[in-house]
């Protein structure tokens, strides 16, 4: 299974001062655009999505799929990072955690944040106020497609 670990803010989300009730819940606007290259990407690999943002937290975890799904995310959502409380982690450390959990034939990261430790390689970084681009669809389909990349990151 291909895998990306989708980060929100950063990527998909990129005007942060207005925000949108869903089941009353809130929630930050989606950039369409951004939508679409998402869409490229899970449509060129068969990738799922595991969502790795801090909107994950939470009790609206119902609520933000149907909303991704509103929102045009094609894509299989199977899941989320773990939330680990150490004071010293990072967003690398929770998806690390997920990968051991969970069989994996090649994973990509997007996100607008480096905080990835050892994962760094399979990182597609944004621009916070960009997000997506046409350009980081390219990366992220070509390391996606890579044969088995899993071998890198086992722990």
């Amino acid at each position: 299974m291909k895998i990306i670990f989708l980060d929100l803010d950063g990527v998909i989300c990129t005007r942060f001062h207005r925000l949108i009730e869903v089941n009353g819940n809130h929630f930050c606007p989606l950039n369409k655009r951004c939508i679409r290259n998402v869409n490229k990407i899970t449509d060129a690999t068969d990738a799922k999505i595991v969502i790795s943002s801090c909107w994950r937290i939470g009790e609206r975890w119902e609520s933000l799929i149907q909303y991704f799904k509103e929102c045009g995310i094609k894509a299989e959502i199977i899941g989320k990072t773990p939330i680990l409380r150490e004071a010293d982690r990072i967003r690398g450390d929770e998806i690390q955690e997920w990968l051991n959990e969970n069989p994996t034939e090649s994973f990509a990261i997007i996100d607008d944040d480096s905080d990835m430790g050892e994962l760094l390689p399979f990182l597609v970084q944004t621009e916070t106020r960009k997000g997506l681009t046409d350009k980081q669809v390219d990366e992220a389909i070509k390391i996606l497609n890579e044969v088995d990349n899993s071998n890198k990151f086992m722990l």
